[in-house]
């Protein structure tokens, strides 16, 4: 719906939203550090897959260069409109996630701290 309000295709959107997990992902491990950032996504993905199964291949990897690992081949098995739905989803929950922590103050913080320029190939945490 919102896709074709704003006249993206399905895939150019699922595609927005998978650079958007990976951008907050990088956010969240520079100042959660890896293991927090992790834990938010983790339990975030297992309260979404709760009510977009396409999610279920789908998992967090710390150790990975992208956070999400398998999301071309759900991609491809469910679509990039269903799988793009449940990413936004995803980081709804993510949000949600870490308000409950920190409060949405702080989240705006974080946030607004983040150098918007980072691109994932700038990233280096250690």
């Amino acid at each position: 719906p919102r896709a074709a309000a704003g006249g993206w295709g399905g895939a150019d959107c699922a595609a927005v939203r998978v650079v958007a997990c990976e951008l907050v992902y990088r956010v969240l491990t520079r100042t959660l550090g890896r293991i927090g950032a992790h834990a938010i996504f983790s339990r975030a993905l297992a309260t979404t897959k709760l009510d977009h199964p396409s999610l279920e291949s789908i998992r967090v990897d710390r150790e990975s260069e992208d956070a999400l690992v398998d999301v071309a081949a759900v991609m491809q098995a469910h679509g990039a409109p269903v799988v793009g739905d449940a990413l936004e989803s995803l980081l709804e929950n993510a949000f949600i996630l870490l308000e409950k922590m920190v409060g949405p103050e702080r989240v705006a913080r974080l946030l607004e701290s983040s150098d918007a320029s980072d691109t994932p190939e700038d990233e280096d945490t250690t």
